[in-house]
């Protein structure tokens, strides 16, 4: 017959009317959900009454969660308790279930773990799976029961087979670990399948896993992607999370660092907060968004609040640099606290850090030796080092050299390079351990692969030397260039002193002076003293020059400067002649630096301007620093305009071959530049720009009047 709802509420009526219970609690899903009568729970709860009186133990259940929700009737846990303790000794097993819920969230009684324990028993011997799968997990965490994993799997199996996704997932955890029954992934790829495809989106997430990693099934990133988006559609914050990562490195999907950004997004609203992490981490650098330090930081803020731990550490990082929040230094050291308490070993390590320098903070070296061997032992091999110092040196421990040396040998063989450079240097010496330079040169190689460039500098010493390895000047100038390149200044000034002096390199001064120069400008005096030997000798450069690279750029020309540039390494982002501004990468040219500018007079070559840019956020001091570097190296400027703390800044220093030195800051922004000028060559370079405009203009202008 047709379907009617109105007929079928009316024929409840009837039965209902005739003393049928069943009638009056179908009656009252009727009105419950607005089927064939109007939605009316007040009535819904008068029916479900009539048939509880009626010993209908269903309408008892349902009607006890009207009262826990306070829906047609007033809230009431008191009432909805006893009616639920009604229906399960009438046997309904999910009153048992319901009121196991009450007695383990302690709402409207006691808490009582022994009793939740009872009733999810009695619901799941009720036939209600969702009881077995909640007494399961009290098997497995001992509450109220002791603690029995084998018992745990049992259940989560038993409510499984009645369809309960829940119960399919846990067993799948259970087989994965290998905990309570043998350890099959097989079984559990099985099992999450089930869960998923029951309608637990935590299942398809868990496949998803499992297919990535190859598993208990074949590898598959793809499939992996297909679960996780799955799984993600369904509500399931851990799999958008998860999906986020796969489009971030473009595994199994394409690269897409926008969808990455949607993905972390849906993520942390739905309350993973490594998502919110993430997400900051996009913020930060401009990836798939807007580049945004503050809303970077908000996102690090939620995600510490939610209990990421690493966020806590991002914030601080943040608060530390003043890098979308105010320089603070003390909100940086709350924030490692609570990332080291949380568990993130750098969170420990840079707190140690601050203790030790006294950064926001009261100085302790004790602390700081606690929390180093805290992040040591978590793995963080930095802090083993670190800790290796403070014992070297006997500073907040006492002072035990062999202490030191094993915890540079664990810092070393867990990869950290300067713990194999610390361990290479008392190699050497003989401190704390035998005196063994073949074990020296070992470990600065380690150091020196590994990325710690005094470990090259070291190695070089060692092979100019013949100490532990043959005598071998190549190797040593090698091995120079490369610390030299990495930024370590004792490096760039024993390369110099092979250049000048020819041993293992060709004799060439011009390369010692700017070997020198690159020592001398990162701080190291005996580059300074080597520079102004050379030039009182009028070796290399002209006395007095100003010179970059080694090239003394009052006569320098296009050529000499990009000559020079390819010798330093520096790969340009535009060298062409067209153009009257070579652009170069300078992070690795000067600390602080990223962009550098070249400017030549098109007509003769001459080089016009020099400028390095520093970018920078209300970093205010900023410019003192790069006036100080500049005043090391050419003395105190000539004029000084501006104050550092606020407004423009320019320091001038005019030199006696005619090149100009500027050291400037605008206002607001804190952004220095570091100019050298050839005033002449600058304004004839001027004067082609303007002619060049001019000609543009004028050649618009002609077509404009042809147009029309």
């Amino acid at each position: 017959m047709p379907k009617d709802e109105r007929r079928a509420a009316a024929l409840y009526e009837q039965a209902c009317s005739g003393g049928y219970a069943k009638g009056c609690f179908n009656l009252g899903v009727s009105h419950m959900t607005g089927q064939g009568v109007p939605k009316d729970e007040h009535r819904a709860a008068a029916l479900w009454e009539q048939s509880c009186t009626g010993d209908l133990f269903q309408g008892c259940t349902s009607l006890g969660v009207l009262y826990a929700n306070g829906q047609g009737v007033p809230k009431d846990e008191h009432r909805a308790a006893a009616l639920w303790e009604q229906s399960c000794t009438g046997g309904h097993a999910t009153g048992c279930f319901n009121l196991g819920v009450l007695y383990a969230n302690g709402q409207g009684m006691p808490q009582d773990e022994r009793r939740v324990a009872a009733l999810y028993e009695q619901a799941c011997t009720g036939g209600l799976s969702q009881g077995c799968t909640s007494l399961g997990t009290l098997y497995f965490n001992g509450q109220g029961v002791p603690q029995d994993e084998r018992r745990a799997a049992t259940l989560y199996e038993q409510a499984c087979t009645g369809g309960h996704a829940t119960g399919c997932f846990n067993l799948g955890v259970l087989h994965e670990e290998g905990q309570g029954v043998p350890q099959d992934e097989r079984r559990a790829a099985a099992l999450y399948e089930q869960a998923c495809t029951g309608g637990l989106f935590q299942g398809c997430t868990s496949l998803g896993v499992l297919y990535f990693n190859g598993q208990g099934v074949p590898q598959d990133e793809r499939r992996a992607a297909t679960l996780y988006e799955q799984a993600c559609t369904g509500g399931h914050a851990t799999g958008c999370f998860n999906l986020g990562v796969l489009y971030f490195n473009g595994q199994g999907v394409p690269q897409d660092e926008h969808r990455v950004a949607v993905l972390y997004e849906q993520a942390c609203t739905g309350g993973f907060f490594q998502g919110c992490t993430s997400l900051g981490t996009l913020y930060f650098n401009g990836q798939g968004v807007p580049k945004d330090e503050h809303r970077a930081a908000s996102l690090y803020e939620q995600a510490c609040t939610g209990g990421h731990a690493t966020g806590c550490f991002n914030l601080g990082v943040l608060y530390f640099n003043g890098q979308g929040v105010p320089k603070d230094e003390r909100r940086a050291a709350a924030l490692y606290e609570q990332a080291c308490f949380g568990g993130y070993a750098k969170g420990c390590f840079n707190l140690g850090m601050l203790h030790e320098e006294g950064q926001g903070v009261p100085k302790d070296e004790r602390r700081a030796a606690a929390l180093y061997e805290q992040a040591c032992t978590s793995g963080l091999f930095p802090g083993c080092t670190s800790l290796g110092v403070l014992y070297f040196s006997g500073q907040g421990v006492p002072q035990d050299e062999r202490r030191a040396a094993t915890l540079w040998e664990q810092a070393c063989t867990g990869g950290h390079a300067t713990g194999c450079l610390k361990l290479g240097l008392i190699h050497e010496e003989g401190q704390g351990v035998p005196k063994d330079e073949r074990r020296a040169a070992a470990l600065y190689e380690q150091a020196c692969t590994g990325g710690d460039v005094q470990g090259c500098t070291c190695l070089g010493v060692l092979y100019i030397n013949g100490q532990g390895v043959p005598k071998d000047e190549r190797r040593a100038a090698t091995l120079w260039e490369q610390s030299c390149a990495g930024g370590h200044a004792t490096g760039c000034l024993k390369l110099g002193m092979l250049h000048e002096e020819g041993q293992g390199v060709p004799k060439d001064e011009r390369r010692a002076a700017s070997l020198y120069e690159q020592a001398c400008t990162s701080g190291n005096a005996r580059g300074c003293s080597n520079l102004s030997a050379l030039r009182e000798k009028d070796q290399g450069v002209p006395k007095d020059a100003t010179t970059v690279f080694g090239v003394a750029l009052s006569s320098a020309k296009r050529q000499d400067i990009r000559r020079a540039a390819r010798r330093e390494g520096v790969v340009p982002e535009r060298e062409d002649d067209a153009y009257w501004y070579d652009l170069y990468p300078a992070k690795d040219l000067l600390d602080g630096a990223d962009k550098l500018r070249v400017g030549y007079v098109a007509a003769t070559d001459q080089l016009a301007v020099f400028q390095y840019e520093f970018p920078s956020f209300i970093d205010i001091e900023q410019v003192g620093r790069i006036s100080s570097m500049v005043q090391a190296k050419y003395g105190a400027p000539n004029s000084k305009k501006g104050r550092i703390g606020l407004g423009k800044v320019v320091h001038t220093w005019n030199r006696r071959d005619g090149v100009v030195i500027t050291v400037s800051r605008d206002w607001p922004s804190t952004t220095t530049f570091l100019t050298f000028t050839i005033p002449s060559a600058k304004k004839a370079m001027e004067a082609e720009i303007a002619a060049s405009d001019k000609a543009k203009v004028e050649k618009q202008s002609r077509k404009n009047s042809q147009a029309f």
